[in-house]
C-alpha cells in the first residue's frame, strides 16, 4: 500500500471486475474488484488486489462521486 500511496511505482496492468451497482432514488452504491501489477523504478513487479466501494449521488441529472473506499484483499 505504501508503494501505491507514494506514486513511485507505475501500473503495468489494471483490470476492474465483479462490478455491482445498486441504485435507490438519487443514490448509488458501486463495488468492484481492482487487480493489476505495479513496477517500481528498479523493475520489481508487485501484484495488486483491492476491493473498491463508491458512493454516488445524482446532482442535476449527472452522477457525482461522494465517497470512495479501497481495501486490501
Amino acid at each position: 500500500m505504501a508503494n501505491l500511496e507514494s506514486r513511485a511505482n507505475a501500473f503495468r496492468k489494471i483490470k476492474l471486475t465483479e462490478q455491482t451497482i445498486g441504485i435507490s432514488s438519487d443514490e448509488a452504491i458501486v463495488r468492484h474488484l481492482f487487480t493489476g501489477e505495479t513496477v517500481d523504478p528498479a523493475g520489481k513487479v508487485t501484484p495488486v488486489k483491492i476491493g473498491v466501494l463508491q458512493v454516488w449521488t445524482k446532482d442535476g441529472g449527472s452522477w457525482r462521486l461522494l465517497a470512495r473506499q479501497a481495501y486490501r484483499i
